[in-house]
């Protein structure tokens, strides 16, 4: 049975879940695919400065922009929370970088794809900290006047402010005694947004980040908190959703259905929202589990991949679709989403040996699937279509290549600091077992955004004529722009500072299997693996005249 991942049609695949509203006309047309955009890894480890830099680059590195935008299309998201202040003290980061923000912004509406921006961190809910983000000079006013000066400036912005854990040590507060302070921080907000929004014609969007737990019982069976604010006792959900257009509910589990599912616990919010008029976003978690973060594995779908993310997102949409207040999905956060494969576990041991797929386990391979149409290319159609999944242990990449570069798939892991790839020492050739009946190209890249042309071709995997053909390509060859050999120069292949390096990917070596235009067809991986050519490692597995399980184009 296959089991495929499509993501430029993730859109098409809302599946209900348990009990359902009534479908509302178009509703899967209208919903909303944000992510957000912290300037983080994968990890969530990033340290201020690496933040700026990666967040600095990509407003001001138009190359590297045609990936991002690329990405954001294929994933149907259609919303970026993008990171706007890195520091306690509430600095805008793009202060001096106005031009290049709205250029960014009017490529993203270009696309369809609204840019809200983005601050948080829970010390702004202290009352000494509130200068910070709505005084004179504080985040907020610099925000406006960005929008002032390079109309239309953000579509809106967010609040993700915790004032439920302590900044200084992350315990968790006391919500009566944080949860005023944070409220006033939130209707000062509010009240500034509305009066911008009447003098000038152009409200913004003012939206929170709220945990799917305040308008729940205590883990003891204590009733939900009530907070008095302004003279009222409320639940903090109820508080906030009077002061803002719409929440992102972080209902962070990795299941839609059952109790502790991702429907249950967003359901209360969504509720409160349609009896208040307000829209709510359901958020999911994608980051690797770090307790060090309070991401465990039972919260994340980092575990699940690509494919469960894709299939949890589905239920929720489907389940809410009749919702009037039901808007769409958030996913946390871009680095981490890119980066998920289809829900196969790091194998340490088989990455030492050089395995990167095989039939029988899984490896350190990390999948997604791109068009290749990144700036065009000479494809503005950017329709070439590409879909991967499993089946009876193979990797099945279904394709469409009708122009420009192309369309293929990555293997990235990141194991170079170890030199257990591009060293050409330990590892000199790769071997791979397929069957195809279109013809494709083996790449080695770096997987890093830069200037440089980052991508060696070792060598053609022609079509199989029906039968499990063995491919043996040498690491050892040159770079076709720098003539560099490959592992015989590392600034090449891994280049990138010490600095921030790692995080823009660049010690993650990937092979890319690339199908050029104008193809249709299937590529069905059985082993690839890096071998030492000279010891004679081959992989292990079927005879070469096995029949392949090809039955046509896209599954067909």
């Amino acid at each position: 049975m296959i089991i495929r991942l499509c993501i430029a049609c993730f859109l098409l695949l809302v599946q209900g879940a348990g009990e359902t509203y009534a479908a509302a006309p178009q509703a899967a047309a209208k919903q909303v695919r944000a992510v957000w955009l912290w300037g983080d890894n994968a990890h969530a480890t990033a340290t201020d400065l690496q933040k700026k830099r990666y967040l600095l680059d990509l407003l001001t590195n138009v190359p590297l922009q045609r990936e991002f935008w690329h990405r954001l299309l294929r994933y149907g998201i259609n919303r970026v929370y993008l990171n706007v202040n890195l520091t306690t003290e509430g600095d805008f980061l793009f202060v001096d970088h106005g031009l290049e923000l709205s250029r960014f912004i009017d490529r993203a509406h270009g696309a369809g794809i609204e840019i809200y921006a983005l601050f948080g961190h829970s010390s702004y809910a202290d009352p000494g900290n509130h200068r910070k983000i709505v005084g004179e000079r504080g985040l907020i006013e610099a925000l406006l006047a960005f929008g002032i000066m390079n109309p239309p400036g953000f579509d809106g912005i967010q609040s993700d402010v915790e004032p439920y854990y302590d900044p200084a040590t992350g315990a968790a507060t006391d919500l009566l005694v944080t949860g005023p302070p944070y409220l006033e921080l939130t209707s000062a907000i509010s009240r500034r947004l509305n009066g911008h929004g009447k003098a000038t014609g152009a409200p913004v969007r003012f939206e929170a980040a709220i945990p799917f737990w305040y308008s729940m019982p205590g883990d003891d069976g204590a009733p939900a908190k009530q907070v008095t604010f302004q003279g009222r006792q409320a639940t903090m959900d109820r508080h906030i959703m009077g002061l803002v257009d719409s929440v992102a509910v972080m209902a962070y589990r990795d299941t839609a259905v059952g109790q502790n599912g991702v429907i249950a616990l967003s359901t209360p919010t969504v509720k409160l929202a349609e009896s208040m008029g307000k829209e709510v976003l359901v958020a999911l978690e994608t980051q690797r589990p770090n307790p060090k973060f309070g991401v465990s594995s039972h919260i994340t779908l980092f575990n699940e991949g690509l494919a469960g993310v894709i299939r949890v997102s589905s239920q929720v949409s489907g389940h809410f679709a009749g919702s009037p207040a039901f808007k769409g999905i958030a996913w946390h956060h871009y680095e981490s989403l890119i980066n998920l494969g289809q829900g196969r576990n790091l194998r340490a041991d088989l990455l030492e040996e050089g395995v990167l797929w095989t039939p029988d386990a899984a490896t350190g391979v990390r999948l997604w699937d791109v068009s290749g149409n990144y700036g065009g290319y000479g494809n503005p159609n950017r329709d070439n279509e590409i879909s991967s999944g499993d089946d009876e242990g193979r990797l099945v990449i279904d394709v469409q290549a009708k122009g420009g570069w192309g369309a293929g798939v990555s293997f990235n892991f990141s194991r170079p600091d170890q030199r257990l790839f591009l060293d050409g020492m330990k590892h000199t050739a790769v071997s791979v077992r397929y069957c195809a009946d279109v013809e494709s190209v083996l790449q080695v890249a770096d997987a890093r955004w830069h200037d440089l042309d980052d991508s060696i071709p070792l060598g053609t995997l022609p079509a199989t004529a029906g039968f499990v053909r063995d491919a043996t390509l040498p690491l050892g060859r040159k770079h076709p722009v720098w003539g560099v050999i490959v592992g015989e120069d590392p600034r090449y292949v891994y280049s990138g500072s010490d600095e921030y390096g790692w995080i823009d990917r660049s010690r993650l070596a990937s092979l890319f299997l690339r199908i050029p235009p104008a193809q249709a067809g299937r590529f069905e991986l059985i082993d690839l693996r890096l071998v030492d050519a000279t010891a004679g490692k081959a992989p292990a597995g079927s005879p070469l005249k096995m029949q392949c399980n090809i039955r046509g184009a896209n599954g067909s």
